[in-house]
């Protein structure tokens, strides 16, 4: 075996996702058969895409058509997503390419979306003629069948195991644990088990049934206020930001910090921390704003003698903070939202975020720059400042966004809908791109989800009231 392929070997069994071992032809692999052979790999990483794309597009038209039931609803986006995180996490890491373990990788994303399938057709007044006795999902509540058993059973198991895979087993095992508490609860009242102390907090507790219906089969559970805010507002808002790096507007958020900071002392941590707070106006998510912005910034404080845990350690705290800075913010905000709308809009939220994310950015800068003298960490050179140059177009993008959001919510348009039209803004500039080395079948992936964002936009907009003869005319 070459070189290269052993290369390719080490860094899959590092790897946290699947890495194919090395081919030696189209159907075999480089590992003596036990491997992935090359074109399954390849029509997983297919099918990845297409889900990803097909994820995208239906909560942009749902969110703003709601043509589905709630529930309903969120079974389609939990379905997929418990389907991609099986085909894109493996077992465990140091098993990723093990062709037995892929096939069950496959059957359990199989396994998953028919049960979320089952939970769609349950609910949805369509498939009312498979209902048990005529009698939808959510009003049967307590006189489930053994059936919905057997499927809220299996489907409390495999989203367990995909938030394992995820991220790994501290909150799968948190989650057992209150299950277990639960149970035993009911079981010292029903079956006088032994009672437990005050201290451990007993209560009338549930039976397994009760918890599967409550976890799985209701809208309390899997299908609850997390998820819809996962799906209404979180989503989209990661679809928002990484439509927003392709376009390049990231590359101005950092160039501008740069030309900011860059010539103070400490500068390349202030420049960290600005354009953590920038890209986490626009971001949300902790993660995603560390990964974009420490790319450059963690370097950049390296080279100007900030030792890496102090280094590391600013960028996670300005990246932690992006979710306290409007308009985006984190997914606390929306689950505030969806529990005190309508008396409270989004507004008054982000009006009420701002005072707190500019002291938290300003307290972390001036601890910055007292830490830089003390250390007498060094300036960014005249070099290093001469290549970093603010581009007009980066900049259109950056503001046409932010404006198009802003706007949008200040006019009193919900955050879905205020996204979903920044996204129609961001598309337009950014498709015909001429920076964008992207194939011609992408470009055109690229217009069929403008596509649909303007379709999904149309919903934000009064256009029958603007034009209401044409509707009257032509449009029932």
């Amino acid at each position: 075996m070459s070189k290269d392929a052993d290369k390719v070997e080490a860094g899959k069994a590092e790897s946290n996702v699947y890495a194919p071992p090395v081919q030696n032809s189209e159907f075999g692999s480089g590992d003596g058969g036990s491997g992935v052979p090359a074109m399954t790999e390849r029509l997983v990483k297919l099918v990845v895409m297409v889900l990803g794309v097909l994820l995208c597009l239906f909560t942009l038209f749902e969110v703003n058509y709601n043509t589905l039931q709630p529930q309903s609803a969120l079974a389609v986006f939990v379905g997929v997503g418990l389907a991609l995180c099986y085909l894109t996490f493996p077992v465990h890491k140091r098993w990723a390419g093990a062709r037995s373990l892929r096939v069950v990788d496959i059957g359990l994303a199989l396994t998953a979306a028919a049960c979320c399938m089952y939970v769609i057709v349950q609910t949805q007044p369509i498939f009312s003629s498979f209902w048990g006795d005529g009698i939808s999902l959510g009003d049967r509540a307590g006189g489930e069948t053994g059936l919905d058993f057997a499927v809220g059973l299996a489907g409390v198991i495999l989203v367990l195991e995909a938030t394992r895979r995820s991220i790994g087993v501290i909150v799968p095992l948190l989650a057992l644990a209150f299950v277990a508490h639960s149970y035993y609860c009911y079981a010292s009242f029903r079956y006088d088990w032994p009672v437990l102390p005050d201290w451990m907090l007993p209560h009338a507790g549930q039976s397994l049934k009760d918890i599967v219906s409550t976890t799985f089969l209701q809208s309390l559970g899997v299908f609850g206020p997390a998820a819809s805010v996962m799906f209404k507002y979180v989503f989209l808002f990661v679809v928002f930001g990484a439509f927003l790096e392709m376009s390049g507007a990231t590359q101005f958020i950092i160039d501008f910090a740069t030309k900011t900071f860059g010539r103070i002392r400490g500068g390349p941590a202030m420049v960290s921390v600005m354009a953590s707070g920038l890209m986490g106006s626009l971001s949300g998510s902790a993660v995603a704003n560390a990964v974009t912005t420490g790319t450059f910034t963690i370097p950049m404080m390296r080279s100007a003698k900030f030792p890496n845990h102090i280094a590391g350690g600013i960028t996670a705290a300005a990246a932690a903070g992006g979710a306290l800075v409007p308009p985006v913010m984190g997914a606390g905000a929306y689950m505030m939202l969806e529990l005190v709308q309508p008396q409270v809009t989004f507004l008054q939220i982000m009006k009420a975020a701002i005072l707190p994310a500019i002291l938290y950015y300003f307290s972390i800068l001036v601890l910055v720059f007292l830490y830089s003298r003390r250390l007498g960490t060094e300036k960014l050179s005249a070099e290093a400042l001469s290549k970093k140059k603010l581009k007009g177009f980066e900049a259109t993008v950056f503001f046409a966004a932010l404006g198009t959001l802003v706007g949008l919510l200040i006019f009193g348009f919900s955050p879905f809908r205020s996204v979903t039209g920044a996204l129609a803004v961001i598309l337009v500039f950014a498709i015909f791109r001429r920076e964008l080395k992207i194939s011609k079948e992408e470009r055109w992936l690229a217009m069929i989800v403008f596509g649909v964002v303007v379709l999904a936009s149309q919903a934000c907009i009064p256009v029958r009231d603007i034009f209401p003869s044409y509707f009257e005319r032509f449009v029932p």
